[in-house]
């Protein structure tokens, strides 16, 4: 009896936890892609028929109705002011399954509309096959106008990254966000030739890594070097997120980065010392909560490998303080990148500073440099993802 109570035990665990099945090989995923959240209220429509689904019921809508959801008091309703209708007590979620494309809040996209609610709001999830989602993620990740060869680059470094992060956000019933924390995402308004191009042409491609697809990330501008994993967390191992001089070394035979054409390759930060230290004041108390710091006297920083700054001190005539790795960027006004000198001369304090963003993985700007000299888009990724196999999954 009780080996009986522990194997059901274990199954009923089993069943609460969230899990995402992979999708079987030589299948296509479908992405949830969470589009908005804390709404108060969502406007959805399609221009071709469509179905709603709630709980067990299906109902058919005719084109361009338009419907708001939206909350009441005694829970959710749907209102469709056009034919002046109403749908009190609407049960979550609700799919939205259109012949064609869908409308929320006027902005049109493939796929599924799903709406959920939590203690904050709606939720609205776009439930998209995979292609279709790198439709509408690599125009707004590199721009249409980018070199071919670094476009169809993109689209194997999004499309990997999606299949890393697949269910990243579980518990909250979506795979990905569609801004920047995972990967900027616009639906059909974003969608161009070109782009659309390079992810055909790609289909289905993935980089791998111990045969799994990598977390690939990518960032704006190197500033010459790329960053090691290692520089950002001890814990974890990317073997493949190694740093890379972007000139290419004896291997491009290059003097100049790849990425020196980036409006962002380098940039310049200038303060008076009196306004740099109600900056310094401003972030100790906001960040570290350190209540009246003193005035600053000097600052160190040690670097990585990269050039990078991972430790910043601040002495003042009161103490030291120490900000860590990416945190630097805010302590000092929303830095581009950590890859700065900094010079405190008289009553001058000057930062000197290369690329923008975390600097791990592929530098997109030099990845349009490389196309523009020629390079395709498998040499460009094994030049930033070293010791990965580009291979179709499906």
């Amino acid at each position: 009896m009780r080996k009986f109570l522990l194997l059901l035990l274990s199954v009923v665990c089993l069943a609460c936890v969230s899990y995402r099945k992979p999708p079987a090989r030589g299948e296509e995923p479908r992405i949830r892609v969470l589009l908005l959240e804390n709404e108060e209220s969502l406007t959805f429509s399609s221009p071709a028929s469509y179905s709603l689904k709630m709980q067990n019921s299906t109902k058919k809508e005719i084109a361009f109705r338009q419907w708001t959801i939206r909350k009441q008091s005694e829970g959710v309703e749907m209102v469709d002011r056009k034919a002046k209708r109403r749908i009190s007590h609407v049960h979550l979620p609700l799919v939205v399954e259109p012949r064609e494309i869908f409308f929320l809040n006027g902005s049109p996209y493939r796929g599924k509309l799903i709406v959920k609610r939590n203690a904050r709001g709606f939720l609205a999830i776009n439930e998209v096959p995979l292609e279709e989602y790198l439709k509408g993620v690599v125009p707004c990740e590199m721009g249409s106008g980018a070199p071919f060869e670094a476009l169809k680059a993109q689209a194997v470094a999004a499309r990997t990254y999606a299949l890393a992060n697949l269910a990243k956000h579980a518990d909250e019933g979506y795979d990905l966000a569609s801004t920047v924390s995972d990967q900027v995402y616009r639906g059909v308004n974003a969608e161009a030739a070109s782009t659309d191009r390079a992810v055909a042409e790609t289909q289905g491609l993935v980089l791998l890594y111990g045969g799994k697809p990598i977390d690939a990330k990518y960032h704006s501008t190197c500033g010459g070097r790329t960053a090691d994993m290692t520089e950002v967390s001890s814990r974890v191992r990317m073997p493949y997120l190694r740093s890379v001089d972007d000139r290419g070394g004896s291997f491009f035979g290059r003097k100049r980065p790849f990425c020196a054409a980036s409006p962002h390759f380098t940039w310049t930060r200038v303060w008076s010392m009196a306004e740099f230290d109600e900056l310094v004041d401003k972030s100790l108390r906001s960040l570290l909560g350190v209540h009246d710091p003193g005035r600053t006297r000097r600052v160190k920083v040690r670097k990585t490998r990269s050039g990078r700054v991972k430790e910043f001190t601040v002495i003042t005539d009161r103490n030291s303080y120490k900000v860590y790795g990416d945190q630097v960027r805010n302590f000092l006004g929303e830095l581009p990148s950590t890859k700065f000198d900094i010079i405190m001369k008289r009553d001058i304090v000057r930062l000197e500073g290369h690329g923008y963003g975390h600097g791990l993985g592929m530098c997109q700007w030099g990845a349009m440099g490389m196309g523009q000299q020629g390079y395709d888009f498998k040499r460009i990724l094994s030049h930033y993802y070293r010791g990965t196999r580009l291979r179709k999954l499906y």
